[in-house]
């Protein structure tokens, strides 16, 4: 009789061991936040925004993602411990230019995102596209003096260009001719 009560034991210290991590990783995904909002951002300035979630300890990135056409976004699962929603902007210099001012590109978690509703957050990029005219004041060409200098140069090559090749020539190095000889021998 005690043979059944020791393998009853053990399979019931088994199904113990089987259903504690179960009910751990469920008691740690209720202990997570989800976060959804959107991006005010002119719609050709869109695919070169990624939107981040930042970890307040390290400033880790803990997830990111590139702005969609719907200019929104949405993370779920994410840890306690994300602190900050933040835009990462990768504008090309000479087609927008970034108003910061006007801009408010991170914005904080509020602690009460970590319930069942995520939390809606909004942030705005004020970005605007840069004329491809040039602006007043800048010379279109080079200058005058750069045009002068180069002309200059060029006819002080012209001209003394034979003079120059003399210069640089070597002297013709003649290779000697290769002589015979006779060698006597004697016995």
């Amino acid at each position: 009789m005690r043979r059944p009560a020791a393998l009853l034991i053990i399979a019931g210290v088994l199904l113990a061991l089987l259903i504690a991590p179960s009910g751990a990783f469920s008691a740690h995904a209720q202990e997570s936040l989800s976060i959804a909002g959107s991006v005010s951002v002119p719609a050709n300035a869109s695919q070169y925004v990624d939107v981040q979630v930042i970890d307040g300890s390290s400033g880790a990135v803990f997830r990111y993602q590139q702005l969609d056409a719907t200019h929104s976004f949405a993370f779920a699962g994410i840890p306690l411990t994300a602190t900050e929603v933040r835009l990462f902007l990768r504008l090309p210099e000479r087609r927008f230019r970034l108003d910061s001012a006007a801009s408010s590109l991170s914005v904080r978690i509020p602690k009460a995102a970590s319930g069942a509703d995520p939390a809606w957050l909004h942030l705005t990029a004020a970005v605007e596209e840069v004329s491809s005219a040039a602006p007043e004041g800048l010379p279109q060409g080079g200058s005058v003096l750069t045009a002068v200098t180069t002309v200059v140069g060029l006819a002080v090559v012209a001209l003394g260009r034979h003079r120059l090749l003399s210069l640089l020539q070597l002297p013709n190095l003649k290779v000697p001719k290769p002589r015979k000889l006779i060698m006597t021998s004697s016995r």
